[in-house]
């Protein structure tokens, strides 16, 4: 898949490291490794600050739940979706645009913290603890 012919075809809003339909990631900062080559991601989220970082460098930085991500999530794709951003806590998603996803290492504080908590045994269902560690 041609990375930078998809990445055109998209909104800003839509486009990697964006927060979908709500803030675009800095453009200037973005660096995508192609096709074959991983991407790093992190994603520090405080009630105070958002911060998404790509391959090194921050490319979007916002205030959750403040006046003007309010105004953003109440004028555009969000406006009639009365439950978006409501809840503090969740499931972490991935979104994609008709092509494959791969996540080679997750980590995740609370869910490492819980995990080290825990005996995995080799018949337990990895997706149904993930699930319940990321409920948790």
């Amino acid at each position: 898949m041609d990375i930078q012919k998809s990445q055109e075809e998209l909104k800003p809003l839509q486009q990697t490291a964006s927060d979908y339909a709500m803030h675009a990631a800095d453009a200037s900062k973005k660096i995508l490794h192609p096709v074959g080559e991983w991407n790093t991601t992190k994603i520090v989220f405080t009630p105070e600050k958002v911060e998404h970082w790509l391959n090194g460098q921050m490319v979007l930085s916002f205030v959750p739940w403040s006046e003007d991500w309010y105004e953003r999530k109440n004028s555009d794709k969000w406006k009639n979706s009365e439950d978006y951003g409501k809840y503090k806590t969740g499931y972490i998603g991935l979104q994609d645009h008709s092509s494959p996803i791969s996540v080679s290492q997750y980590q995740n504080q609370k869910t490492i913290d819980r995990i080290s908590e825990m005996s995995l045994e080799p018949h337990v269902d990895r997706k149904v603890i993930l699930d319940e560690l990321l409920l948790a």
